[in-house]
C-alpha cells in the first residue's frame, strides 16, 4: 500500500510539472509574440507573376499557407489573400492599399513602379537562379536556320498572357536583330499556354513549328519522353530573364519588413510549407536584389533601340 502511495504521489509531480510547463510554455509564446513587428499582412498575387503557375493552383496553395502561416503564430497573426484575374483588380488592390503584399510580373513592376509605391522585397530562385531562361524548339527535320523562316508561323508560348509577356519580347527583340521591321511581326501567330505539354507536344506532332517554353520545361519534358531529344532541337536560348517579384504595397518600417521577408524565406517552417515550395516551383526565396533585373532591362533596351530602328 505504501508503494501505490507513492506512485500516486509520483504521478501527481511529474503531472504537476508538467502542467506548469505547459503554462509557462503558453505565458512565454504570449510574451515573445506580443511584440511581433506585425499581427495583420493581406498578400494579393496577379495571375501572370510567375511562369507556369496555374492560377487554379495558385488559389488552393495560398489557403494552405495561409491557414499555415496563422496555425504557427496561435492566430496571433492574420493572414489574407487574393489572387487577381485581371490587372485592373491588382492594381487597383495597389492603389487603395487593400494588399500589404503583391507578387507580380517584373515588367508591370518596372511600368507601374513609375507611378506606385512598390518595394520590391524578395524573388525566388530556381537553380541559383532568379528567374527562367528561354529556349526556342523547333523540329530538327524542319530546315529552320532563321528566326525570320517562322515569321509566317503560329507559335506557341509557355506564359499566361501575350501582353507583357517576357519570353514573347525576347523573341521579338531576337527578330529585330536579324534586321525584320516590326511591322513584319504579327501578333496573330502568336498564342499562349502555360502547360508544358500543351506548349512542346503540338511541335513534336508536327502540328505547330515551333514553340517557347522555359529552359527547365524543356528539360522536365525531356525526362519523361526522351524521344523529344530526338524530334526537337533548341533553335535559340535565352539569358536568364526575372519573371516575378514579391513587392511591399506599403510603407514599412526596418522590423516589419524584416519580419515580412524572414517569414518568405522559411516558408517550410509552416505546416505544409514544402508542398508550397513545390507548387511554386522555387527551391527556396530570397532578398531581392538589383542585379537580378539587369538581365530584363538590357532586354527593354536592346528592343526599344532596334524598333525604332526597324520601323
Amino acid at each position: 500500500m505504501k508503494d501505490d502511495l507513492n506512485n500516486i504521489r509520483y504521478r501527481c509531480f511529474i503531472l504537476k510539472w508538467l502542467l506548469l510547463w505547459v503554462i509557462f510554455s503558453g505565458w512565454a509564446f504570449a510574451q515573445n509574440h506580443q511584440e511581433l513587428p506585425l499581427t495583420h499582412l493581406t498578400y494579393g498575387y496577379y495571375g501572370d507573376a510567375f511562369v507556369g503557375l496555374d492560377p487554379k493552383d495558385v488559389q488552393v496553395s495560398m489557403q494552405i499557407l495561409l491557414d499555415g502561416i496563422t496555425e504557427y503564430y496561435h492566430n496571433l497573426v492574420k493572414v489574407k489573400g487574393f489572387v487577381f484575374d485581371t490587372k485592373e483588380g491588382v492594381l487597383q488592390a495597389i492603389r487603395s492599399k487593400k494588399v500589404d503584399l503583391a507578387a507580380i510580373n517584373a515588367l508591370d513592376y518596372l511600368d507601374w513602379g513609375k507611378k506606385l509605391y512598390l518595394d520590391p522585397l524578395a524573388v525566388g530562385l530556381r537553380n541559383g537562379h532568379a528567374g527562367y531562361a528561354y529556349v526556342l524548339l523547333v523540329r530538327r527535320e524542319d530546315q529552320v536556320k532563321h528566326l525570320k523562316d517562322l515569321l509566317q508561323n503560329r507559335i506557341i508560348i509557355q506564359d499566361v498572357m501575350l501582353q507583357k509577356s517576357i519570353p514573347l519580347l525576347w523573341f521579338k527583340t531576337e527578330l529585330l536583330k536579324q534586321a525584320t521591321r516590326e511591322k513584319e511581326i504579327h501578333m496573330k501567330n502568336f498564342t499562349v499556354d502555360m502547360k508544358p505539354a500543351r506548349a512542346i507536344l503540338p511541335v513534336f506532332f508536327k502540328k505547330v513549328r515551333a514553340c517557347i517554353v522555359t529552359n527547365e520545361t524543356y528539360e522536365t519534358m525531356l525526362e519523361l519522353n526522351p524521344q523529344i531529344g530526338k524530334q526537337l532541337k533548341i533553335l535559340k536560348k535565352s539569358p536568364v530573364f526575372l519573371d516575378g517579384i514579391m513587392c511591399l504595397v506599403r510603407k514599412m518600417d526596418s522590423r516589419q519588413r524584416e519580419f515580412v521577408l524572414d517569414n518568405l524565406s522559411s516558408l517550410q517552417k509552416f505546416p505544409k510549407g514544402e508542398q508550397i515550395i513545390n507548387i511554386y516551383k522555387v527551391d527556396h526565396v530570397v532578398r531581392y536584389k538589383p542585379q537580378f533585373m539587369n538581365a530584363l532591362l538590357h532586354l527593354i533596351r536592346t528592343y526599344n533601340e532596334l524598333s525604332k530602328k526597324y520601323r
